[in-house]
């Protein structure tokens, strides 16, 4: 079990950990955490990374570690090297190895700063890392020195969230994984709430501020026994809560543009009384999309219309007629399209794709954003 939050959003144990010496005290006198990785497994990286890639100036534990959210089956690890040895691809296991339980991926010292002053998500949450999963960080004054470009934030944070609430519907449909599909509809909220925080505080101050989420979706895909083929289902249930968090992530960036100003307009209100499906009225207890006690039998709005269903019924619904993903009273496209709100999904379409915005894509594992600027490689 994960201990509970002490301070920062960093909790005093992790699901990797490695024993220390009883007597090691931090700065404050107060007794060390638990290691994540062994010295003995650090120097191997460090040896691997020297030998093959280049030397290594910075290196990160990242993913479901430092999220504690779920039980990780491996390490990841982001290093970051100065003169490579070769050409470093981005976005592609070839720039990755594996030692043990460790999985590392490696970037060149140019290529990590540029995403990051393009406000690249994954390497701003390798700088605001709790201490204890920064195995070394990266000294250059461009890490000093940034500040958050609120601009470039929207773009790279509204990207990143579109690439992986589309690549949750891949993972189902085309990788028949529904495992690892949940992980990407979930990470779609941690993503929103990270660029909330820096946005708001400059910092990322918790990074474990939406793990109750995942514990909403994987209640979702478990009692609704989500398959291969059900994405339309998971939209239904799932998309309007995406929708709300990506206003009130562009609320947040016009906020901080404007000093506490512009709180957007309100929604309409849901229709709730009966559900269309099996004609039941609401529980007097249920909210739409009650993302805290979201089951089989909660109440969920369509993201393009008002209505609302059980979302056991609504998938049932939906899984009549898989080819037409429709709302059953108005007929209403149950997946986010242009008609759910102009203002956030041009995103899915237009200014992602258009070119000026072609560096704000984003692929690869860990996600980041794609740089086309050529990196140079030392002779």
């Amino acid at each position: 079990e994960v201990t509970e939050q002490v301070s920062d959003g960093e909790s005093t144990d992790s699901w990797f950990s490695v024993p220390t010496p009883s007597t090691a005290r931090s700065r404050s006198g107060s007794p060390l955490p638990e290691a994540v990785v062994a010295p003995e497994e650090l120097a191997t990286i460090y040896a691997e990374l020297e030998e093959k890639w280049g030397r290594c100036v910075a290196l990160y534990v990242h993913g479901s570690t430092i999220f504690a959210n779920h039980v990780p089956q491996d390490l990841d690890l982001i290093a970051v090297v100065e003169e490579p040895k070769h050409e470093l691809a981005q976005d592609s296991p070839d720039s990755q190895f594996v030692l043990g339980r460790c999985e590392v991926s490696v970037y060149a010292k140019e290529c990590f700063l540029q995403k990051l002053e393009n406000m690249d998500l994954t390497m701003l949450t390798c700088l605001n890392t709790p201490e204890r999963f920064v195995l070394k960080a990266l000294e250059d004054p461009r890490v000093s020195n940034l500040k958050i470009d609120l601009d470039l934030l929207e773009a790279s944070v509204i990207s990143y969230a579109v690439f992986t609430w589309k690549k949750f519907q891949r993972v189902l449909d085309e990788w028949k994984d529904p495992y690892k599909s949940s992980k990407n509809a979930y990470f779609v909220f941690r993503v929103m709430n990270l660029g909330c925080q820096l946005a708001e505080h400059g910092r990322i101050q918790d990074l474990k501020a939406v793990n109750a989420k995942w514990d909403v979706v994987r209640r979702v895909y478990d009692d609704l026994n989500i398959q291969p083929g059900d994405s339309n289902v998971v939209e239904a249930v799932l998309a309007h809560d995406f929708l709300l968090t990506l206003r009130d992530f562009q609320k947040q960036i016009e906020r901080a543009k404007s000093a506490g100003g512009a709180t957007g307009p309100s929604e309409a209100q849901p229709i709730l009384d009966t559900c269309a499906v099996c004609l039941e009225q609401k529980e007097e207890s249920a909210t739409a999309n009650d993302t805290g006690m979201l089951s089989s039998s909660g109440w969920v709005r369509l993201v393009n219309c008002r209505h609302c269903f059980h979302a056991s019924c609504i998938a049932q619904s939906l899984r009549v007629r898989p080819d037409h993903p429709v709302c059953p009273m108005c007929r209403a496209f149950v997946r986010m399209d242009g008609s759910s709100n102009p203002n956030v999904l041009k995103w899915f379409r237009e200014q992602v794709r258009a070119s000026k915005r072609s560096r704000y894509s984003y692929a690869g594992y860990p996600a980041t954003l794609r740089i086309r600027e050529p990196v140079e490689v030392a002779a």
